[in-house]
């Protein structure tokens, strides 16, 4: 189970993490000196697969991370949607993103968002009402996550 949950993280190459860097940085720069970024923004919005990116997110930035470590998250791009995710993978999802890394926690969050788009993941783990322990929350998002279903129109 570990193996495809650990396998849904890409490894970006060192060359396009550093070509992104740069452009995080001339964005910053031109963010900065009040220069039009717009379609610098937009490009890299697309290379992350569009979470909706402005330049309040360049303005910002160096106040949650670096340029180098904003462009390794967006060369990992968007976080798959997983229909079939089990229990005990929902639980490796929880242990990997509680980790510690910037990365991994952002990655493995969005594929429990994405994969259950119905019901409030990311409250459910940072904002608990009584701490659970990572398999009772698994089971928790599970049973949520089934009782949701898709929205018929």
């Amino acid at each position: 189970m570990t193996r495809r949950i650990e396998a849904l993280m890409p490894s970006p190459q060192p060359d396009q993490i550093a070509e992104l860097e740069s452009l995080v940085r001339r964005i910053v720069d031109d963010v900065e000196s009040g220069r039009d970024c717009d379609a610098l923004i937009a490009r890299i919005d697309a290379e992350a697969g569009s979470p909706g990116y402005t330049r309040d997110t360049f303005a910002e930035l160096h106040g949650w991370t670096s340029p180098r470590e904003f462009a390794e998250l967006v060369a990992l791009g968007r976080s798959p949607s997983v229909s079939d995710l089990t229990e005990q993978e929902i639980a490796e999802c929880l242990r990997l993103l509680s980790g510690g890394d910037e990365m991994k926690t952002q990655f493995y969050l969005g594929v429990l968002e994405n994969s259950f788009p119905h019901i409030p993941v990311s409250d459910m783990i940072f904002h608990q009402k009584e701490e659970l322990p990572t398999e009772e929350l698994a089971v928790e998002i599970f049973r949520r996550g089934q009782a949701s279903g898709p929205i018929l129109l």
